[in-house]
């Protein structure tokens, strides 16, 4: 299960929750952009 389905099932999912996931996501890519590559 991912992070963001998990805050939705705790009733945790925000706007600012989501904001950090994406700001997660970003660096993520940014970082290991080997990973993401198609």
């Amino acid at each position: 299960m991912d992070a963001r389905r998990i805050y939705i099932k705790d009733g945790l999912y925000t706007g600012e929750i989501r904001e950090g996931l994406r700001g997660v996501i970003k660096r993520n890519k940014e970082l290991y952009q080997h990973l993401f590559d198609k």
